[in-house]
Protein backbone atom coordinates (compact mmCIF):
# COMPACT_ATOMS: atom_id res chain seq x y z
CA UNK A 1 0.00 0.00 0.00
CA UNK A 2 2.38 2.68 1.29
CA UNK A 3 5.40 1.81 -1.09
CA UNK A 4 4.20 -0.98 -4.10
CA UNK A 5 1.57 -0.54 -5.92
CA UNK A 6 -1.79 -0.25 -3.84
CA UNK A 7 -4.33 -1.81 -6.69
CA UNK A 8 -2.75 -5.21 -5.97
CA UNK A 9 -3.81 -4.72 -2.01
CA UNK A 10 -7.45 -4.53 -2.78
CA UNK A 11 -8.87 -8.21 -3.85
CA UNK A 12 -7.02 -9.56 -0.52
CA UNK A 13 -8.62 -7.12 1.52
CA UNK A 14 -11.96 -6.93 -0.21
CA UNK A 15 -12.10 -10.81 0.58
CA UNK A 16 -10.43 -10.93 4.35
CA UNK A 17 -13.53 -8.54 4.85
CA UNK A 18 -16.21 -10.62 3.45
CA UNK A 19 -14.32 -13.87 5.22
CA UNK A 20 -14.55 -12.11 8.53
CA UNK A 21 -16.93 -8.93 8.90
CA UNK A 22 -16.51 -6.24 10.89
CA UNK A 23 -12.70 -6.20 10.73
CA UNK A 24 -11.32 -3.03 11.70
CA UNK A 25 -7.73 -3.96 10.61
CA UNK A 26 -8.59 -5.08 7.03
CA UNK A 27 -11.44 -2.08 6.63
CA UNK A 28 -8.39 0.63 7.80
CA UNK A 29 -5.89 -1.08 5.33
CA UNK A 30 -8.34 -1.26 2.50
CA UNK A 31 -9.47 2.78 3.16
CA UNK A 32 -5.71 3.69 3.44
CA UNK A 33 -5.20 1.47 -0.18
CA UNK A 34 -8.17 3.37 -1.93
CA UNK A 35 -6.47 6.44 -0.38
CA UNK A 36 -3.34 5.96 -1.56
CA UNK A 37 -4.98 5.00 -5.31
CA UNK A 38 -6.94 8.26 -5.48
CA UNK A 39 -3.40 9.77 -4.88
CA UNK A 40 -1.92 8.72 -7.71
CA UNK A 41 -4.85 9.38 -10.33
CA UNK A 42 -7.17 11.86 -11.55
CA UNK A 43 -10.51 12.39 -13.27
CA UNK A 44 -13.60 10.14 -12.31
CA UNK A 45 -11.06 7.28 -10.70
CA UNK A 46 -9.71 9.52 -7.96
CA UNK A 47 -13.15 10.67 -7.14
CA UNK A 48 -14.07 7.27 -6.96
CA UNK A 49 -10.97 6.02 -4.98
CA UNK A 50 -11.07 8.66 -2.79
CA UNK A 51 -15.42 8.06 -2.37
CA UNK A 52 -14.24 4.08 -1.66
CA UNK A 53 -11.90 5.27 1.07
CA UNK A 54 -13.82 7.84 2.92
CA UNK A 55 -16.46 4.71 3.36
CA UNK A 56 -13.58 1.56 4.41
CA UNK A 57 -12.13 4.27 6.91
CA UNK A 58 -15.75 5.61 7.76
CA UNK A 59 -16.50 1.71 8.71
CA UNK A 60 -13.03 1.26 10.26
CA UNK A 61 -14.20 4.52 12.76
CA UNK A 62 -17.41 3.17 13.78
CA UNK A 63 -15.14 -0.02 14.61
CA UNK A 64 -12.97 1.87 16.61
CA UNK A 65 -13.60 5.34 17.69
CA UNK A 66 -9.88 6.00 19.21
CA UNK A 67 -8.08 5.36 16.19
CA UNK A 68 -6.20 8.43 16.21
CA UNK A 69 -4.40 7.09 12.87
CA UNK A 70 -7.77 6.50 11.24
CA UNK A 71 -9.47 9.68 11.94
CA UNK A 72 -6.58 11.07 10.57
CA UNK A 73 -6.61 9.30 7.18
CA UNK A 74 -10.53 9.87 6.67
CA UNK A 75 -10.24 13.75 7.10
CA UNK A 76 -7.44 13.21 4.46
CA UNK A 77 -9.72 10.91 2.16
CA UNK A 78 -12.89 13.65 2.47
CA UNK A 79 -10.60 16.79 2.14
CA UNK A 80 -8.79 15.61 -1.25
CA UNK A 81 -12.62 15.03 -2.75
CA UNK A 82 -14.07 17.97 -1.69
CA UNK A 83 -14.41 21.73 -2.36
CA UNK A 84 -15.17 22.64 0.85
CA UNK A 85 -14.44 20.20 3.88
CA UNK A 86 -17.80 19.18 5.08
CA UNK A 87 -18.45 18.06 9.01
CA UNK A 88 -17.02 14.32 8.66
CA UNK A 89 -13.58 15.78 7.60
CA UNK A 90 -13.79 18.47 10.41
CA UNK A 91 -14.79 16.46 12.80
CA UNK A 92 -11.83 13.98 11.96
CA UNK A 93 -9.51 16.48 11.67
CA UNK A 94 -10.08 17.55 15.16
CA UNK A 95 -10.61 14.22 16.73
CA UNK A 96 -7.21 12.83 15.48
CA UNK A 97 -5.41 15.48 17.19
CA UNK A 98 -7.54 15.06 20.12
CA UNK A 99 -6.37 11.54 20.61
CA UNK A 100 -3.02 11.91 19.50
CA UNK A 101 -2.36 15.47 20.02
CA UNK A 102 1.92 14.53 19.88
CA UNK A 103 1.28 14.08 16.24
CA UNK A 104 1.97 17.46 14.48
CA UNK A 105 0.51 16.26 11.11
CA UNK A 106 -2.81 15.94 13.49
CA UNK A 107 -1.98 18.98 14.98
CA UNK A 108 -1.97 21.24 11.55
CA UNK A 109 -4.96 19.27 10.17
CA UNK A 110 -6.94 20.08 13.69
CA UNK A 111 -5.08 23.93 13.39
CA UNK A 112 -6.84 24.36 9.95
CA UNK A 113 -10.36 22.88 10.55
CA UNK A 114 -11.01 25.21 13.87
CA UNK A 115 -9.61 28.39 11.57
CA UNK A 116 -11.73 27.03 9.07
CA UNK A 117 -14.62 27.28 11.14
CA UNK A 118 -13.83 30.57 12.76
CA UNK A 119 -12.29 28.97 16.18
CA UNK A 120 -9.73 31.35 16.31
CA UNK A 121 -8.60 30.09 19.75
CA UNK A 122 -8.74 26.53 19.23
CA UNK A 123 -6.69 26.92 15.88
CA UNK A 124 -4.03 28.79 17.33
CA UNK A 125 -3.82 26.35 20.77
CA UNK A 126 -3.25 23.46 18.03
CA UNK A 127 -0.95 25.48 15.96
CA UNK A 128 1.07 26.54 18.44
CA UNK A 129 1.61 23.13 19.98
CA UNK A 130 3.41 22.48 17.25
CA UNK A 131 5.58 25.96 16.17
CA UNK A 132 6.32 26.27 20.15
CA UNK A 133 8.04 22.73 20.34
CA UNK A 134 11.40 22.95 21.65
CA UNK A 135 12.50 20.23 19.59
CA UNK A 136 11.89 22.05 16.39
CA UNK A 137 10.49 19.40 14.52
CA UNK A 138 9.61 19.54 10.59
CA UNK A 139 6.22 21.18 10.62
CA UNK A 140 7.52 24.04 13.08
CA UNK A 141 7.66 26.24 9.83
CA UNK A 142 4.40 25.79 8.57
CA UNK A 143 2.61 25.91 12.02
CA UNK A 144 4.34 29.42 12.27
CA UNK A 145 2.96 30.22 8.63
CA UNK A 146 -0.35 29.34 9.66
CA UNK A 147 -0.27 31.21 12.67
CA UNK A 148 0.52 34.17 10.97
CA UNK A 149 -2.69 33.70 8.65
CA UNK A 150 -5.14 33.09 11.62
CA UNK A 151 -3.70 35.95 13.33
CA UNK A 152 -4.40 38.30 10.34
CA UNK A 153 -7.09 37.13 9.93
CA UNK A 154 -6.81 35.68 6.28
CA UNK A 155 -9.87 34.89 3.78
CA UNK A 156 -11.04 30.70 4.21
CA UNK A 157 -9.74 30.11 0.91
CA UNK A 158 -6.12 30.12 2.51
CA UNK A 159 -6.73 27.31 5.14
CA UNK A 160 -8.76 25.22 2.44
CA UNK A 161 -6.07 25.46 0.01
CA UNK A 162 -3.88 24.57 3.25
CA UNK A 163 -6.10 21.27 3.79
CA UNK A 164 -5.08 19.94 0.53
CA UNK A 165 -1.04 19.62 1.48
CA UNK A 166 -0.22 16.45 2.69
CA UNK A 167 1.84 16.48 5.63
CA UNK A 168 4.05 13.22 7.08
CA UNK A 169 2.41 11.14 9.31
CA UNK A 170 3.82 8.69 11.06
CA UNK A 171 3.70 4.47 9.94
CA UNK A 172 5.67 3.03 12.75
CA UNK A 173 3.11 2.52 15.45
CA UNK A 174 0.02 3.66 13.85
CA UNK A 175 -2.50 4.58 16.20
CA UNK A 176 -5.28 2.47 17.36
CA UNK A 177 -4.60 -1.01 15.40
CA UNK A 178 -2.55 -3.51 14.94
CA UNK A 179 -2.01 -6.75 12.04
CA UNK A 180 -0.45 -9.52 15.06
CA UNK A 181 -4.51 -10.51 14.83
CA UNK A 182 -4.12 -14.46 14.31
CA UNK A 183 -7.81 -14.78 12.35
CA UNK A 184 -6.94 -11.35 9.89
CA UNK A 185 -3.50 -12.78 9.24
CA UNK A 186 -4.82 -15.97 8.17
CA UNK A 187 -7.70 -14.44 6.24
CA UNK A 188 -4.75 -12.28 4.08
CA UNK A 189 -3.17 -15.42 3.75
CA UNK A 190 -6.19 -17.37 1.97
CA UNK A 191 -7.09 -14.62 0.08
CA UNK A 192 -3.82 -14.04 -1.56
CA UNK A 193 -3.93 -17.80 -2.07
CA UNK A 194 0.06 -17.38 -2.23
CA UNK A 195 2.99 -19.13 -0.98
CA UNK A 196 5.15 -15.42 -1.14
CA UNK A 197 2.17 -13.75 0.51
CA UNK A 198 2.32 -16.47 3.38
CA UNK A 199 6.46 -16.52 3.96
CA UNK A 200 6.42 -13.07 3.86
CA UNK A 201 3.48 -12.99 6.89
CA UNK A 202 5.36 -15.55 8.52
CA UNK A 203 8.67 -14.01 8.40
CA UNK A 204 9.74 -12.78 12.13
CA UNK A 205 11.92 -10.10 10.65
CA UNK A 206 9.09 -8.67 8.09
CA UNK A 207 8.72 -5.04 9.93
CA UNK A 208 5.15 -5.39 9.29
CA UNK A 209 4.25 -8.47 11.16
CA UNK A 210 4.09 -6.83 14.43
CA UNK A 211 3.09 -3.47 14.08
CA UNK A 212 2.72 -2.29 17.68
CA UNK A 213 -1.03 -0.73 18.81
CA UNK A 214 -0.80 2.48 21.10
CA UNK A 215 -4.16 1.56 22.42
Amino acid sequence: ILWGDPHSALPYLTRTIAAIPNTFEAQYLLGRAELALGQKTTGTERATSLSAASQNLMAAANLDGLSASTAYFLYRAQILNETTPDDTALGAAILSWQLAPEVDSYAIAAGLAYAHMGRKDEALQALHSVADNPRGRSLVAVAKTLIDAVNAGAADSVFITAMQVEHPAPEGGLAGWTIASADVVQAVKDAANSEDAASVLDDPTNPDQNLPSSK
